[in-house]
């Protein structure tokens, strides 16, 4: 009988502790998160100049950004394709990311009508930007697959990957932003 009884105590507190133990971890693990994600420095840009190249699924472009330079001039175009980057590609590059800024989202995307996205994949990568430097984002790879209004098919793929960070903050005097 107490053989019984104890079978029984077992069935029914052994998954109470697993839930616990499982509550304990999830807990730790948003702990962790909340950590990382407070140690990057999302405004590095302000104080680091550093190089980025940027693989699509037509070129690669690599550009250096320096907080020194007025707002307009801040992005120089360094290549495109290992080639010198004509006077119209400047133009372009220095247009698009004088109108970049950093994507936050808190919502749920959903696509347009008649748009079927079959895969969409996000990967981001942090790092320190130099020895005792701040954790800052040092690659970003998105691959998005689909079709729109049946007839247009999709596959895109982006890869952006930031590099030789140099502390700038000390050389900076107030650069005016327009």
């Amino acid at each position: 009988m107490s053989s019984r009884i104890l079978f029984v105590v077992w069935i029914v507190v052994s998954p109470m502790c697993v839930a616990n133990a499982w509550a304990d971890t999830a807990s730790d693990y948003n702990k962790t998160f909340e950590q990382a994600v407070a140690a990057v420095d999302f405004n590095f840009a302000k104080h680091w100049a550093y190089t980025e190249t940027r693989v699509d699924s037509e070129h690669v472009w690599v550009g250096r950004s320096d907080p020194r330079r007025p707002a307009r001039e801040r992005w120089q175009l360094i290549s495109v394709d290992d080639r010198e980057p004509t006077d119209d590609e400047i133009k372009k590059y220095r247009n698009e990311k004088a109108g970049e800024r950093l994507p936050r989202n808190h919502k749920t995307i959903k696509p347009a009508f008649g748009v079927k996205i079959s895969k969409l994949i996000t990967r981001l990568t942090f790092g320190p930007a130099a020895d005792g430097g701040p954790v800052v984002p040092i690659s970003a790879q998105v691959e998005a697959k689909g079709r729109a209004f049946l007839v247009v098919a999709f596959d895109e793929h982006e890869l952006v990957h930031n590099s030789d960070f140099e502390y700038v903050a000390e050389d900076l005097e107030m650069v005016p932003d327009k």
